[in-house]
């Protein structure tokens, strides 16, 4: 997947390390956008004039709304292909805008004054973070689909995202060979004193060799 359909594709799936990476993405544009404001705050001060003023403000509002748009856009599109991997749909991501519809539902039917204090609210800050949870908990580490699904196959990676970063999050082993992230624990691939076989010592048919992955276990034959 290349970055650029990662961050503003909403098309097929993408893998955890895709939406991590997504997320810093987003972290770095809101770094860069907060920069841009104090830098133009501080250069409205030193304004020799109303007009430069109202100038710099526009300016300033004009490219808080860009970043704004850029920024939102950017995190549906990680998003929405995290849940196409997890085979849901797009509906899922409504549960992040919750907090944000309660905020304008109090402010229409209460007034600014009720807006501003709900914000603060005990009620508020539950949902806003019971909301914050599910988006990390499900699209941050919750594995995906095995194989493909209605969205598409599952995501091989390309280029710096590789699945095999993938597996570090559950301790799950990339298959080159397949461009899939295995069942198989990501530490079996190393070497095991006690699943060694002494060399005097032939392969018995049907053996069992015990190996352990993060939270599961796999038996091979």
């Amino acid at each position: 997947m290349s970055i650029s359909h990662l961050l503003f594709g909403f098309s097929g799936r993408a893998s955890r390390f895709n939406f991590w990476m997504g997320q810093v993405a987003v972290l770095v544009l809101i770094v860069v956008m907060v920069v841009i404001g104090i830098m133009a705050g501080m250069s409205m001060k030193t304004a020799s004039s109303p007009q430069q003023v109202v100038g710099s403000a526009g300016v300033v509002l004009l490219t808080i709304i860009g970043f704004l748009v850029v920024i939102t856009w950017m995190s549906w599109a990680v998003a929405i292909k995290r849940l196409h991997d997890r085979n849901k749909s797009w509906v899922w991501m409504l549960i992040m805008t919750i907090p944000s519809f309660l905020v304008m539902w109090v402010g229409l039917t209460s007034g600014l004054k009720a807006m501003t204090a709900f914000q603060s609210s005990p009620l508020f800050a539950t949902v806003y973070l019971a909301a914050t949870a599910w988006y990390l908990i499900d699209l941050g580490f919750m594995k995906g689909t095995q194989g493909g699904n209605m969205y598409g196959p599952a995501p091989a990676g390309t280029g710096v995202f590789t699945p095999q970063f993938d597996g570090l999050l559950s301790g799950e082993a990339y298959d080159p060979a397949t461009g899939l992230v295995s069942e198989a624990g990501a530490m079996a691939a190393m070497p095991r004193t006690d699943a060694v076989r002494p060399a005097n010592r032939p392969a018995r048919s049907g053996s069992v060799v015990r190996q352990q992955g993060f939270g599961r276990r796999t038996y091979h034959a």
